[in-house]
């Protein structure tokens, strides 16, 4: 579909509470945008169409010609601007760079809000991609950066294995992207970068750095009191609260979830083509409560699964509940 009326298509990659849009330029992500239901409206986590483009075309450029950023710009190898490969894969989305060295899949697994992305590439040195996060741009466009808020874990951003970055006060539905970055590296000087250019005052750009084979993820959302909080916490759901911890991992994770009621259940793991890898559970009766399940990394045959993002799905009481993971070598 051609989603900005530039003649050239765009790509889509949804379910049922988050959307994101796609272009073959850079194969980025031009938008990011999550429903919630508190305020009945969608809005925008990644990117921001209300920000000048560089050039009358598509192109970003990975300098300082640069006057919006989008979301996953590879700003290294000349890669910015490239015609990227775009192929749908059963809830995922594959760009490859024209040179076959870089390929990046994107997946957002049903019910989820977290885009998770695995990346491949044999290009020289490390690969730096960047984000473009402009949480609210409504927000943005009366407050200014004002507005924004920061969280992270570790002392300084770039020491963090996570980062938030919400619009809003406390108390409120706020908008927040959270990035995790797995098994890349926040780097230091661009993450506020949007902050301290004039021209990207919509935006803060978020940029990590990997090599080889690597994963991050990127949560779009809201503060608690969001729509996701809530609907965890809805009785009538069958499966309540479905966390995945660590998340990334290596080489064990922990899925913990709740049973509202007594029954079979049954706990998967799929790759991102929806393929089976893993029978955790497989129409076990467990009693109503809380349940954990471990998963060492490996498939049915007991086989090391390749790095990667990988979709945990628990199915129970006639309902289903799935959560994307990543797995780090």
């Amino acid at each position: 579909m051609d989603a900005d009326l530039d003649g050239e298509l765009e790509v889509v990659l949804r379910n049922g509470r988050a959307w994101t849009l796609w272009q073959a330029r850079g194969g980025r992500c031009l938008l990011g945008v999550q429903f919630n239901q508190a305020r009945d409206d969608a809005v925008v986590l990644i990117g921001n169409p209300l920000t000048n483009p560089s050039a009358p075309g598509e192109e970003e450029y990975a300098d300082g010609r640069a006057s919006r950023c989008s979301g996953y710009k590879v700003m290294n190898g000349g890669y910015a601007d490239q015609v990227f490969t775009l192929t749908p894969a059963g809830g995922s989305l594959v760009a490859t760079s024209p040179d076959g060295l870089v390929q990046m899949t994107h997946a957002l697994a049903g019910g989820a809000t977290a885009l998770a992305t695995s990346v491949q590439e044999a290009a020289a040195g490390p690969l730096y991609v960047r984000l473009g996060l402009s949480p609210d741009p409504r927000r943005l466009l009366m407050d200014g950066h004002a507005a924004l808020h920061r969280e992270h874990d570790g002392a300084t951003p770039e020491t963090s294995d996570w980062y938030t970055l919400y619009a809003g006060e406390p108390g409120f539905a706020a908008p927040q992207v959270t990035v995790r970055r797995g098994g890349a590296t926040f780097v230091a000087n661009p993450l506020n970068a949007g902050a301290d250019r004039r021209d990207l005052a919509l935006t803060e750009e978020v940029e990590l750095a990997g090599d080889g084979v690597f994963g991050f993820s990127v949560e779009l959302g809201f503060a608690p009191e969001g729509e996701a909080v809530r609907e965890e916490a809805s009785p009538a759901a069958p499966i309540r609260g479905l966390t995945i911890s660590p998340n990334p991992f290596n080489p064990r994770t922990r899925i913990v979830f709740e049973l509202a009621s007594a029954g079979p259940v049954r706990v998967q793991v799929l790759d991102l083509a929806g393929r089976l890898v893993r029978r955790l559970a497989d129409g076990e009766r467990r009693e109503a409560g809380h349940l954990t399940v471990d998963w060492d990394g490996a498939d049915d045959a007991g086989r090391a699964a390749a790095a990667g993002g990988y979709v945990v799905r628990v199915e129970a009481g006639g309902g289903q509940a799935s959560r994307v993971v990543l797995l780090v070598r």
